[in-house]
């Protein structure tokens, strides 16, 4: 694996953006606001070093019956111009928490593949997370900070593995290019992608994509599929429609980005959605 430039092998990757340094924070069960609709300010960041850093909350407990399931939404995000930049996306993530509050987001700014293990190993186990990757890409490959640190997709899937158990639900890649549109290499590799994470639900894009129509597809994803699956995530039909009313509402958007992705809702067979990109 990679070496981190900075801060050695055993060391947290540095931040960009919000603070020089961070610790993991445990929080008790009693900090955790037992309806969604109480929110805890120390969550937020706006991306300056002036905020408190958003926190992974390692100590999320099961909810009891009738409670309200918390979405969590663990976003890594490359640079987008330099290195040393503070997020851009994260402020969009933000604006859906604070508006559907049954959702918790968790940035982490990566600049190569150990940075990403690294935060990837901190997801609590068994929360079934959605995992969202934003930065450049080309086919089968990430590029996190200006094409000095890409990572492979072999050298992913070995990142990915490392994140068992069922700490990820979904997992979405907001990259240009990622998934390749032949319809055989397309599922071959999105397979791949669900069996090293161990998630229900892979998706990405296959195309050139601009920044405020996949941000507009990736929250609708997000709000449509992940959350209606994330609180009851052993149904199969609920999870299936809703994916097919998002194929339908955004069909046009779908097809000009290249929006691809493979399910297994309850266990069930693996399917690729849309069968067949070719020729469009």
């Amino acid at each position: 694996m990679m070496s981190h430039p900075s801060t050695g092998k055993n060391r947290a990757p540095a931040r960009y953006g919000d603070g020089e340094n961070f610790q993991w924070e445990l929080r008790p069960d009693s900090a955790v606001p037992a309806s969604p609709l109480r929110r805890d300010a120390r969550t937020r960041h706006c991306g300056s070093p002036a905020c408190a850093p958003a926190r992974l909350n390692h100590n999320l407990r099961q909810p009891s019956l009738g409670e309200t399931v918390i979405a969590n939404i663990y976003m890594f995000e490359g640079a987008w111009e330099k290195a040393t930049e503070p997020p851009q996306m994260l402020k969009f993530m933000q604006a859906y928490e604070q508006t559907f509050p049954g959702t918790r987001v968790h940035h982490r700014s990566f600049r190569n593949g150990e940075d990403l293990a690294y935060y990837l190993a901190k997801i609590p186990a068994r929360q079934r997370a959605l995992v969202y990757i934003a930065c450049h890409g080309e086919v089968g490959l990430l590029d996190p900070s200006d094409k000095k640190s890409r990572i492979t997709m072999a050298a992913l899937l070995d990142i990915l593995k490392s994140a068992f158990p069922q700490r990820i639900g979904f997992l979405h890649f907001s990259c240009c290019h990622i998934l390749q549109p032949d319809d055989g290499l397309r599922r071959k590799l999105l397979v791949s992608l669900q069996e090293a994470s161990g998630a229900t639900f892979v998706s990405g894009y296959t195309k050139e994509v601009g920044w405020l129509e996949s941000t507009l597809l990736d929250l609708a994803l997000i709000h449509s599929v992940y959350v209606e699956w994330r609180d009851k995530p052993t149904h199969v039909s609920k999870p299936m429609k809703s994916l097919e009313d998002l194929t339908s509402d955004y069909r046009p958007l779908i097809k000009k980005l290249g929006f691809s992705a493979m399910s297994s809702f309850g266990n069930k067979n693996q399917v690729l959605w849309p069968r067949k990109i070719c020729g469009q």
